[in-house]
């Protein structure tokens, strides 16, 4: 059996990347030229689209857990200002007990709280409305509405009614 003898390039000498080299690797296993190009490119292909494949899920489960981020901090934001809109509704009822005590006449006021104030990023505003209660002059109804913030779009709101007996005028 006679076999061309093929003999290699000294390292040195040999293409380290590229067509020639694969053309090299072609011409020692028998293989056609087309058919060594076109493994590699495959291959390359293969990564590249598993690497944006990947890159892509990444992406919208990041995005997912950033909406659910902002939601969240949404929500605690609202239950706070909820919770700051009913202590200021409940401060409110207070003041106007102790204005009526004062002035029977009282009628109610627009109560501007600034955020220095109450030590906040935002100012509130409170709405106290005073009446006597039908055939009962002794008798008023207070109700309060405090909105905190008050200057946002979105904002908390608490309303609250009492009846309280004040001292007839002398």
């Amino acid at each position: 059996m006679d076999t061309p003898s093929r003999t290699l390039a000294p390292p040195h000498q040999r293409p380290r990347r590229g067509p020639e080299r694969r053309q090299q690797a072609g011409d020692r296993l028998g293989a056609t030229p087309a058919a060594v190009d076109a493994r590699p490119v495959r291959r390359r292909g293969a990564v590249l689209l598993v690497a944006v494949v990947s890159i892509a899920v990444a992406s919208v489960i990041f995005l997912s857990l950033l909406r659910l981020s902002v939601a969240e901090r949404s929500r605690v934001d609202t239950e706070a200002w909820q919770v700051q809109a009913a202590w200021l509704a409940e401060s409110a009822l207070e003041r106007a007990v102790a204005r009526l005590a004062d002035d029977p006449a009282y009628q109610g006021e627009t109560w501007k709280l600034s955020a220095e104030d109450l030590g906040t990023r935002h100012g509130a505003a409170v709405t106290i409305q005073t009446e006597t209660v039908a055939e009962q002059k002794q008798r008023r109804l207070i109700r309060v509405e405090a909105d905190y913030p008050d200057r946002l779009q979105r904002r908390a709101r608490c309303s609250k009614q009492i009846v309280v007996e004040v001292e007839p005028e002398s």
